[in-house]
């Protein structure tokens, strides 16, 4: 019987008669290896074809390394994680019913605004700068409008 030298781990192994030009020996390690190898080259590939599976895979990613972080330390007091959980749109339906319930507005375009507002008060409250604000170098620009939310009392 021929003979196939594994490509991870260089020990010579009967490959399968349905697969003959098998490149790798059945240990757990090497078939690890040769799984992650596949997965790496079918993505690499995927992204460069199709940008859209590449911009919800990149959202799926995120989402489940937020929910892993959450799972992890409840407790995490951390600010990224939480503006992070606040912000992802699965939470929007709660947030806006809760302004509903709290101001009395139905109507999305009339809690909008207030969401908004809510969303500028949090980040001024947890220190996080605004996205918007990011200047040509990536750099956040200190506005006037900002400058006098952190003014202090006399």
């Amino acid at each position: 019987m021929k003979r196939n030298k594994c490509k991870y781990c260089n020990k010579l192994f009967i490959p399968s008669r349905n697969h003959p030009n098998q490149c790798n020996c059945g240990s757990e390690d090497c078939l690890r290896r040769y799984n992650r190898e596949r997965q790496r080259r079918f993505y690499r590939k995927k992204c460069q074809e199709d940008s859209d599976w590449k911009k919800d895979m990149r959202r799926r990613k995120k989402k489940e390394r937020l929910e892993r972080l959450n799972r992890a330390s409840p407790d995490n007091t951390s600010t990224a994680s939480k503006s992070s959980v606040i912000l992802e749109p699965e939470y929007e339906p709660l947030i806006l019913g809760i302004l509903s319930a709290l101001t009395g507005y139905h109507s999305r375009d009339d809690l909008l605004p207030i969401y908004q507002h809510c969303i500028e008060k949090g980040r001024n409250c947890l220190n996080i700068p605004d996205p918007n604000s990011l200047n040509n170098n990536g750099a956040f620009e200190d506005t006037d409008e900002q400058n006098s939310n952190y003014q202090s009392v006399s």
